[in-house]
């Protein structure tokens, strides 16, 4: 009975070996894949190639997009979003301030792409576009400009940004529903 033990211990002991090997070969070989590339760069990829295809009924690209860095600069645009937007005379994030360029530059409908649902339709070409323009600005800081710009209103003031945005949290009320009186304000 020990022999028999001994004996298939000895052959299975091996095998274990082998197997741990493996599952470690395993997990080599999958980090050298992820090592080659990342699958968001696809979505990139398409996004930079959206940025300069001429779309829509104007047939025109978004290279003239201003993201807040003058128009058609995209590199540390993403950083410093949101921000106050004078030609709409409010603050845009990144998703609303393509649509408004979509809209102007291109002829799209804006209401329609923000209606559809998210990863379809137009709504799957804006996903491409933001993984773009975030990976444009990867390894800067946030750069969030807080100063309400002076052209934008005279009732604008740090005082009554904060103001606004405290009454906002609290009551919790839509922002879509509530309006500062400076409108610059994110609420």
């Amino acid at each position: 009975m020990r022999w028999t033990t001994a004996l298939l211990a000895a052959a299975l002991l091996p095998l274990a070996a082998q197997a741990h090997k493996s599952t470690a070969e395993g997990i080599a070989e999958y980090r050298a894949m992820l090592a080659d590339g990342n699958p968001a760069e696809l979505f990139e990829a398409r996004g930079e190639d959206l940025w300069k295809q001429p779309r829509g009924p104007k047939n025109a690209s978004l290279q003239q997009c201003d993201l807040g860095q003058g128009p058609g600069v995209v590199k540390g645009a993403f950083v410093q979003l949101p921000r106050w937007f004078a030609d709409t005379q409010r603050v845009q994030d990144l998703e609303s301030r393509l649509l408004t360029c979509m809209e102007r530059l291109q002829g799209l409908n804006a209401a329609a792409i923000a209606a559809e649902r998210f990863g379809v339709g137009e709504q799957k070409n804006m996903e491409s576009l933001v993984a773009w323009i975030s990976a444009e600005s990867r390894g800067m800081k946030f750069d969030l400009p807080t100063a309400c710009p002076a052209a934008s209103c005279g009732a604008c003031s740090a005082a009554s940004t904060i103001a606004t945005g405290s009454s906002a949290f609290r009551t919790r009320v839509s922002a879509r529903t509530r309006r500062s009186r400076c409108r610059s304000t994110w609420v």
